[in-house]
């Protein structure tokens, strides 16, 4: 069951959600393409100490001039992200195989 939030609660910007997205697709990247542990560390190690300077609010850090490493990088497992759409990957269908005895693909 879905509960309300109250009202008293404070929930997050757009900004905010915007900028956890960012770290989610920077860490998607980071899995998918098996880099360095610490690429994405490092990365949010220093937003988050910036973040804390400003008492956890971004758009404080942000207009004390913080640049993030991080803002962006939802985009990077965007489907077209590397100039792939959609429409190019329906047309790299693998040849079918010829006979599954000796694997010969059919030209």
């Amino acid at each position: 069951m879905i509960q309300k939030t109250p009202d008293r609660v404070r929930t997050m910007s757009a900004q905010e959600e915007e900028y956890l997205q960012d770290i989610k697709g920077l860490i998607d990247f980071t899995i998918q393409n098996r880099l360095r542990f610490g690429f994405v560390i490092g990365k949010l190690a220093r937003d988050i100490h910036a973040l804390e300077a400003h008492g956890h609010n971004l758009a404080a850090a942000l207009r004390a001039g913080l640049r993030s490493d991080v803002i962006g990088k939802r985009l990077l497992m965007a489907p077209d992200a590397f100039g792939v759409s959609d429409e190019d990957e329906d047309d790299e269908t693998p040849s079918p195989v010829k006979d599954g005895e000796n694997g010969h693909l059919e030209k």
